[in-house]
């Protein structure tokens, strides 16, 4: 592409009838002031043949901006929705069978006058297994009729007890 400007750019001075050798050497003299806007200006040729090459270059420089725009859009969205995704995870998924369990846990402890009851027990109690029952916790820890804390007596042990104003409305 320069060369092709270069060739263009050498026959535009030859037909204008300018020595080539005073065109290479103008720029070698430093004690003069040049202003390219002033070289440009005189000749309208050398001016369109600027033109003409700078011009694929700005429009790749548009596309590119177009293109960086659309990738910074595309991020926010990606992070958007990991966002949305990790909020999904962290937050423990509670179903109607789920909020039923709690609520038959606290009939049944209420109906057999029970203050509090270890996993085991309330998975006894409700005909669940364990696994299940441990799947609860995050329930029962939201629910305000429950509290559920460590075993004083046993180190790895839960207990789920009843909330003092839930046995006193009762």
């Amino acid at each position: 592409m320069f060369a092709a400007c270069y060739q263009l750019f050498v026959k535009t001075m030859n037909e204008e009838k300018v020595n080539q050798d005073s065109v290479l050497n103008f720029s070698a003299q430093p004690d003069e002031q040049v202003d390219s806007q002033n070289i440009l200006l005189l000749n309208p040729n050398l001016r369109t043949l600027i033109q003409q090459a700078t011009a694929p270059l700005h429009a790749e420089i548009v596309e590119l901006k177009q293109r960086i725009e659309e990738l910074e859009v595309n991020l926010q969205l990606e992070i958007a929705s990991d966002r949305r995704r990790l909020t999904a995870l962290e937050k423990p998924v509670c179903g109607e069978r789920m909020r039923k369990h709690a609520d038959d846990l606290y009939d049944v402890m209420i109906k057999n006058g029970m203050r509090q009851a270890t996993f085991t027990q309330a998975a006894r109690l409700l005909g669940i297994t364990y696994r299940h029952m441990r799947r609860l916790h995050s329930i029962l820890d939201e629910d305000p009729r429950f509290d559920v804390t460590k075993d004083a007596r046993h180190k790895t042990r839960y207990v789920i007890r009843l909330t003092v104003s839930t046995i006193r409305g009762r």
